[in-house]
């Protein structure tokens, strides 16, 4: 299921959610018509990478680590790697991060689903040719996303991290050629995003970097 870019994409979202047709408790179950779908994608001219495996995105994935509090209390910070600066080969893509912006707090989502905000970043840079962050996790809102994640990490169910890049150029580089990014040199073939925003951060169960890392903990 695509993130939604537009306010028609959002009222159809809405209207298949409110008619049974998006299962938003198990699995994620879409059950939409090809013109339902169709009413949810992002207009032609923006261009999107939304971490999720389909066509035309790109997953940037961190593994993430969600450890027990004193006494059995749930997790709910974190602080970590959520891109690596590297060649994420699921996708045969490296993200500049010179050119990429982001803002310092963030909304951490549930799976990419604007709805279900489980927490927020508090902090995030690029430090050291990596995308850096760390924040909280609202594990102590009974009957959320967020509460049932940290449950899950509990009995040693692993989640990892996810990163959304919107908007960004792609320049590709054909095989036989080489290029300097995020202080590393890339052959390719492949392609360099660059001049994107990451406008959120999300809990997911499958990842493409295999660089990152994060830790979640309680206070």
């Amino acid at each position: 299921m695509p993130v939604t870019t537009t306010t028609a994409g959002e009222a159809a979202y809405a209207r298949a959610a409110a008619a049974g047709k998006i299962n938003l408790i198990v699995g994620r179950t879409v059950t939409l018509s090809p013109d339902e779908a169709r009413a949810m994608r992002p207009p032609a001219g923006e261009r999107v990478v939304m971490l999720r495996q389909a066509h035309n995105t790109v997953l940037l994935n961190a593994p993430l680590a969600l450890k027990a509090g004193a006494d059995g209390a749930l997790p709910n910070r974190f602080s970590g790697t959520a891109y690596s600066g590297g060649f994420v080969p699921d996708f045969e893509v490296v993200i500049d991060l010179a050119t990429t912006k982001f803002n310092e707090k963030l909304p951490l989502l549930d799976n990419h689903y604007r709805s279900d905000i489980i927490g927020v970043i508090e902090q995030a840079a690029a430090r050291d040719h990596r995308m850096v962050v760390g924040g909280r996790l609202f594990s102590d809102m009974p009957g959320s996303p967020a509460e049932r994640i940290a449950q899950l990490a509990q009995r040693g169910v692993p989640f990892e991290m996810s990163v959304g890049l919107y908007s960004y150029t792609r320049e590709a580089v054909p095989a036989g050629k080489s290029v300097s990014v995020n202080g590393q040199v890339f052959h390719g073939p492949l392609n360099v995003l660059r001049n994107g925003q990451v406008r959120e951060v999300s809990i997911v169960t499958l990842g493409a970097d295999p660089r990152t890392a994060v830790a979640v903990f309680a206070r």
